[in-house]
């Protein structure tokens, strides 16, 4: 997407959640420190006198102080292609172009968010319910061919001002040779890691419970990675409710795309089923 896409697809969501910009809301277990200027000038009036960053605890404090009120606000990247030139040499890998324009374009606080994949007794047949903060079984009932929706959460990896690669850097960094940057954990029953394939710029996920060794071969990664998403623009707007994910479509037109392809390998793709 471009820069402008971009912005429009996170407004558009918030629009919808507009809970999500609160900060009391931001999941912030895995960050430690954050921008000041995700915050609203007008929301702080003592702004100017803050540090640039502020620890975790310090946002929970002038939260309280401002009744739980606070607001983040969609800042732009501080990235250059420069940057990301120097991240791809470092780490020997070549990031899509899609990924590339993320990275640059914005830093939201989004932490984890729900979507809505369609629901079928063979890929996504548990959905999360709100209320309980569990995931209910969508077939319990009679009618087995009425469409169905699973809801999943989705935790994005930290994109974060100023520190945007540092959080890809550090996640599953075993993994990054093999150029798969983990973009974030799926949970419905089970959980997947998600990652973005750079051979290839398909969204692939390997199950948690798969990723103990830090010592795999070539051969050992191709065989838990399963594809989920063509391409990094795809995966996003699902992510964010602009699509409705259908894993068992995608499944059946990457199989066919593989047929219809020339190859000399007697190996097929890796669909998911969950």
């Amino acid at each position: 997407m471009t820069k402008s896409e971009l912005y429009a697809c996170y407004t558009s969501y918030l629009d919808r959640h507009p809970e999500k910009r609160l900060l009391e809301n931001v999941d912030f277990d895995s960050i430690k420190y954050v921008s000041k200027y995700y915050l609203n000038i007008k929301d702080v009036p003592f702004w100017d006198s803050l540090p640039d960053e502020l620890s975790t605890s310090q946002i929970a404090d002038l939260n309280t102080q401002c009744q739980g009120k606070l607001r983040w606000e969609l800042i732009e990247s501080n990235l250059t292609a420069n940057d990301l030139d120097d991240f791809e040499r470092m780490k020997g890998i070549k990031i899509p172009e899609e990924f590339r324009n993320f990275l640059m374009g914005y830093t939201p606080l989004l932490g984890t968010v729900i979507a809505d994949f369609v629901g079928s007794e063979d890929y996504y047949c548990y959905t999360f319910n709100s209320k309980t903060k569990s995931f209910d079984y969508l077939y319990d009932d009679d009618d087995l061919d009425a469409p169905k929706i699973a809801r999943v959460q989705f935790s994005f990896t930290p994109i974060l001002y100023k520190h945007e690669l540092s959080y890809l850097n550090d996640r599953y960094p075993l993994l990054l040779p093999y150029g798969l940057l983990c973009l974030g954990e799926l949970c419905c029953v089970g959980q997947e890691i998600i990652f973005l394939d750079c051979s290839d710029g398909n969204i692939v996920s390997i199950y948690h419970d798969e990723l103990i060794s830090d010592d795999i071969s070539d051969e050992q990664l191709n065989n838990l990675k399963h594809f989920r998403f063509k391409n990094f623009d795809h995966f996003l707007r699902c992510m964010l409710g602009a699509e409705l994910y259908d894993a068992k479509k995608e499944d059946e037109k990457r199989v066919e795309e593989y047929k219809q392809r020339p190859h000399n390998s007697s190996s097929s793709p890796n669909v998911i089923a969950l």
